[in-house]
């Protein structure tokens, strides 16, 4: 339904930037996760919630 409505209107094109839009912040997502030094951040937060007895503060951005 979506698509016919948008074929049939001038406006098409925002299917296609939409689209561009949505990789390019998915893109940015994966770069992020796995950008030099994260893993570092990372493997400290997943232990924090299993530390009681040395609580680890979260990292300050």
């Amino acid at each position: 339904m979506k698509s016919d409505v948008l074929s049939l209107s001038d406006f098409a094109f925002l299917a296609q930037i939409s689209t561009v839009l949505f990789v390019a912040v998915f893109l940015g997502a994966i770069y992020w996760m796995f950008r030099p030094g994260s893993k570092q951040a990372y493997a400290q937060r997943s232990r924090m919630p299993l530390d009681d007895v040395n609580p680890v503060e979260p990292l300050d951005r």
